[in-house]
């Protein structure tokens, strides 16, 4: 279908800040000023990092891009952290664009050729490690939720996508909060030799107005009263003894106090957001019991919707599907990862059509999806994050806090958090509503398909550019380059005058007067000591007198002894050269070597399993393993001990879901649905890549990740012709965690089947394992 531009209307005025071709009005929208700054640069051919709260109108900057470059026939891709994320893009700007978008995620290729490819950021990264053609046909990148490179397991994949894109590509980075934009702007500039520019708009279109809900007394205060918390402490609340900061004991009704608050005052719909997926469909329920938000009509548009999107009967037999739409029907929604798709998909329509009042999700909610409401609340503002809990940080809180507020409808936001009298630290609540978004922080770390990529290139300097360009050494050198600024003014003070009086007395003179008292003090407390242990009261009294006269004349000629301000100056002498010796150990074990020691560490694991030869040249090993983006040394290991040719294709699928499962805390599964003796055999091969793990470990390294085939004999069952609502007869896994596997080993399967060499039999096996699994609601395509 051709497309069909709309108009934009190119307008100039006489005071304009941005060049005269930046449109004023785009689309049917006005453009606030930060977006026509931004549209400037991408005019200007700069890369544009775009720092603006959510609902601002950063997606138009990029509607803008990607109308900008169908209408020039030319090519541009759109990322994004997460699959969800990128599916909602995908069906967003394919009704802005028909035609002309496709989309990648590893589980789903739809017009691959398309002008517009969104994807996640993973895929685009092995695009151009893996050399695809696409790329020299694109010179647009935009990289949504940017924040993201701060990310602990993905952010390496950001700073490597930028480092390795082409030098003429630019960049539009989008995120809610990135404070240290510049720094992000300035790496960009430094390692690719064109100009990034930061726009940044701290206006929310929609103002918040934070609140601090007290169950007891069933109330809220304004969060800038944080220290009023307190005077609604009970005496038998039971609270006096926990530790401050800690969680307390909520009752169950908790949550329904604070929706029937939020409710009275009219701020629906709601969003509240639970760190627990168990908590939202257990609260939901709940709430389905003693509350009903819609009327008759509203009912019959809600069933007739749901009905329509869930259509399937195997995701209709499920237990959850039921409940949730008992749930819907009484305005009601739930939102995790762990739902079904389908049904995920039908709370996002229904809650956009403003038939849902209230959505108890996980923070997986506000990652990007384009849900806003009147309101957010919290049932904490503490998080368990793997080891322990701890309060949330501010950039989490804002990206859950900022959906509330509907550009165009509401005149204010607003997000209620649930304290404890007592147990919540009211100086803590501030620092987190109040405080300063935390700066973007390099996690980049170098995976061993990475470093096979590189020697595949065969450019040793491209190696040096990695090491030496990526955010994180940039960051570290620049952190150097302002404390040796620091020491540079310390040894220059130390080397000028000191006295707070004003006197001319050399600081390396008062600091040796320092010295000279202390061991003065030090000796006479020996003395004093030894005295009393060996010659009793009356020797110490001698000794005492006799050195007297001797300590008093020491001290007194020097110049400061009797100064009145003499602790004030000890004290800013001891603080400042404290400072100065801190800063010199610091900037001594600066090293340029950061990555090239993970680098070197890397290649000596690599080379001991064989990977590559003395040469630096891959080996078949190697080969494989550059070829298989994520578990790339297990799967390598595995396929060359020759077990994707001796086990069945049904068994290689339950071996390869043990591969990518990521277990939960008490996920259980009856293993009476997989053969016992394929089940042993498994867990020797289990062992076998502990035994690999360990010597890793010993190269001091850490990125093979352990079996875990908790889920493999529901692999074995649903690879075995299994009915999907059978699954969950034999075990407490959800149903998104069961879909999302099996999709994960597919593709995984997929990439194997690829990347091997030329071995017909064994490449028809890895399909037929493909084609068991990619069946009725595990098939991706099913949920586009």
């Amino acid at each position: 279908m051709p497309l069909q531009p709309r108009l934009i209307r190119l307008e100039s005025e006489a005071n304009r800040t941005v060049n005269e071709t930046t449109p004023l009005e785009y689309n049917g929208y006005k453009l606030d000023s930060f977006q026509q700054r931004a549209i400037a640069e991408i005019e200007s051919g700069n890369s544009v990092i775009v720092a603006a709260p959510t609902g601002a109108g950063k997606t138009l900057i990029a509607e803008y891009l990607i109308e900008k470059h169908l209408l020039e026939g030319s090519n541009i891709i759109f990322t994004a952290p997460i699959k969800a994320i990128t599916s909602q893009k995908y069906r967003d700007f394919s009704e802005r664009f028909p035609g002309h978008v496709g989309i990648l995620t590893g589980d789903v290729v739809i017009n691959r050729d398309a002008q517009v490819l969104m994807m996640t950021t993973e895929i685009y990264r092995n695009m151009l490690l893996e050399g695809s053609d696409f790329i020299n046909r694109v010179n647009y990148v935009i990289f949504d939720e940017v924040h993201y490179l701060s990310d602990i397991e993905r952010g390496t994949v950001w700073e490597e996508s930028i480092i390795f894109s082409p030098d003429r590509m630019r960049y539009l980075c989008l995120s809610a909060t990135v404070p240290n934009s510049d720094e992000l702007a300035s790496w960009i500039s430094s390692i690719k030799n064109h100009r990034a520019t930061v726009i940044r708009h701290n206006n929310r279109p929609v103002p918040l107005s934070h609140y601090l809900f007290i169950p007891e007394a069933r109330t809220d205060i304004p969060a800038e009263r944080a220290e009023e918390i307190d005077t609604f402490r009970e005496s038998d609340s039971g609270n006096q003894n926990r530790k401050r900061g800690g969680r307390g004991r909520r009752r169950p009704s908790y949550h329904l106090d604070l929706i029937r608050h939020v409710t009275a005052r009219g701020h629906v719909p709601l969003i509240f957001f639970l760190f627990s997926r168990a908590k939202c469909f257990d609260y939901a329920k709940e709430t389905a019991r003693h509350l009903d938000f819609t009327t008759a009509s509203e009912k019959r548009q809600i069933g007739e919707i749901f009905d329509d999107i869930v259509r399937d009967p195997t995701v209709r037999a499920l237990f959850r599907t039921s409940r949730m739409r008992e749930f819907l029907i009484r305005g009601i929604g739930v939102h995790n990862a762990g739902l079904f798709p389908l049904l995920k998909e039908a709370v996002e329509v229904l809650f956009c059509r403003n038939l849902l009042k209230v959505v108890f999700c996980t923070e997986t909610f506000a990652l990007g999806i384009n849900m806003p409401a009147r309101a957010v609340a919290f049932e904490s503002l503490e998080k368990y994050d793997g080891i322990d809990f701890r309060m949330l940080k501010t950039r989490e809180y804002y990206q859950m806090a900022g959906r509330a507020g509907r550009r165009g409808l509401d005149t204010a936001g607003f997000v209620y958090s649930i304290v404890n009298p007592g147990v919540t630290d009211p100086e803590a609540v501030k620092a987190l509503i109040f405080g300063n978004v935390e700066p973007l922080e390099s996690q980049f770390n170098l995976s061993y398909n990475t470093v096979l990529n590189l020697l595949k290139l065969g450019q040793p300097e491209k190696i040096k550019h990695v090491l030496k360009d990526n955010f994180g050494q940039y960051q570290l050198d620049g952190r150097i380059v302002a404390l040796r600024r620091e020491m540079e003014i310390l040894t220059a003070w130390r080397e000028g005058n000191f006295c707070v009086r004003g006197r001319n007395i050399p600081c390396r003179e008062f600091g040796k007067y320092l010295k000279h008292r202390k061991k003065v003090l030090q000796w006479f407390q020996d003395v004093t000591t030894e005295a009393g242990r060996y010659g009793g009261k009356k020797l110490q009294q001698k000794l005492r007198k006799k050195h007297s006269h001797q300590l008093k004349q020491k001290l007194e000629i020097q110049p400061c002894a009797t100064c009145p301000r003499f602790e004030e100056c000890r004290v800013d002498y001891d603080t400042r050269y404290t400072t100065l010796r801190r800063l010199r150990k610091v900037v001594g074990s600066y090293s340029e070597r950061v990555h090239q020691d993970q680098y070197d560490r890397s290649m000596d694991f690599l080379r001991e399993l064989g990977y590559i030869d003395e040469n630096m040249t891959l080996t078949a090993r190697g080969e494989l393993a550059s070829t298989i983006h994520g578990y790339e040394i297990v799967v390598t290991e595995l396929f060359f001990a020759g077990l994707f040719e001796s086990l069945a294709p049904e068994e290689l699928c339950a071996l390869i879901t043990a591969v990518v499962f990521e277990r939960r805390k008490n996920d259980l599964v009856n293993l009476k649905i997989i053969p016992g003796s394929l089940f042993r055999k498994f867990l020797a091969i289990g062992k076998e890549v502990e035994e690999l793990r360990g010597i890793e470990s010993r190269h001091k390294l850490s990125n093979v990740k352990s079996l875990d085939f908790t889920m493999s004999p529901i692999a074995y069952f649903w690879a075995t012709e299994g009915e999907f609502s059978e699954i969950f007869e034999y075990t407490n896994l959800e149903e998104g965690d069961v879909i999302r596997t099996l999709r994960r080993a597919m593709d995984l399967l997929r990439q194997v089947e690829t990347s091997i060499p030329d071995l017909p039999a064994l490449k028809e096996k890895i399909r037929s394992a493909i084609r068991l699994v990619k069946r009725s609601v595990v098939d991706p395509e099913q949920d586009y």
